[in-house]
């Protein structure tokens, strides 16, 4: 059986003895060296050329974000999967828009670190199971916002859709805005052209069709 080659990536050497450990009882996975730093981390990349690396987002040196980019340069064909405790929006989507195949919480069971290794090599992508809920409401508001463009409408536009739907009034959307009840029939009337509807309803039903809303 080949086994999947991995390279652990930790400035703790507590973690990383203990990752090692864990991963020596799984059959199919096999520890091929430890790094301590960034710079140990590319070494030890060209030098063993794994198929994973587990890499920690706070290193000596520089920030596991620079790491990945500098590992991919150096071996293209690498899944990276960050391992922290850290899971704060900044370190999630600058990991995942860096090119980590994995984001992983130090908490995570044994057998599931395994299977999470398992997956990525075969080209998936894994998350933390609290995790996946901000990534895709992050992919939501972006196609929302994607759509928002295509159809041509302002962010205020969207604004007032949001607050029709919502079933405010005209005056209480003039109050909302700081606008006039004649501003705000005539931005309606602007938005009704535009989704090509002839009334309210409508309007916030083809928005919500298109994901705008």
């Amino acid at each position: 059986m080949t086994k999947i080659r991995v390279l652990i990536v930790d400035d703790h050497p507590v973690v990383r003895r203990g990752l090692t450990s864990i991963l020596a009882n799984m059959n199919d996975i096999k520890v091929v060296g430890e790094a301590e730093s960034s710079a140990q981390a590319l070494d030890r990349t060209k030098e063993l050329r794994p198929d994973v690396v587990i890499l920690d987002i706070r290193m000596p040196g520089s920030s596991g974000l620079q790491i990945i980019q500098a590992l991919k340069q150096i071996h293209a064909e690498v899944k990276i999967v960050m391992l922290t405790s850290y899971d704060t929006d900044e370190h999630l989507f600058g990991a995942l828009s860096s090119g980590a195949h994995g984001f992983l919480l130090k908490s995570i069971a044994h057998e599931e670190l395994a299977e999470a290794i398992r997956r990525v090599f075969r080209g998936e992508r894994q998350l933390s199971p609290r995790l996946v809920g901000r990534v895709l409401g992050e992919f939501e508001s972006y196609a929302k916002e994607v759509s928002r463009h295509k159809a041509g409408l302002t962010e205020t536009q969207t604004e007032i859709l949001r607050l029709i739907a919502d079933g405010s009034t005209n005056r209480e959307i003039a109050a909302r805005l700081h606008w006039s009840e004649i501003t705000v029939k005539r931005k309606i009337s602007e938005i009704l052209t535009q989704l090509n509807v002839t009334t309210r309803t409508q309007a916030v039903s083809e928005a919500m069709k298109k994901g705008l809303i």
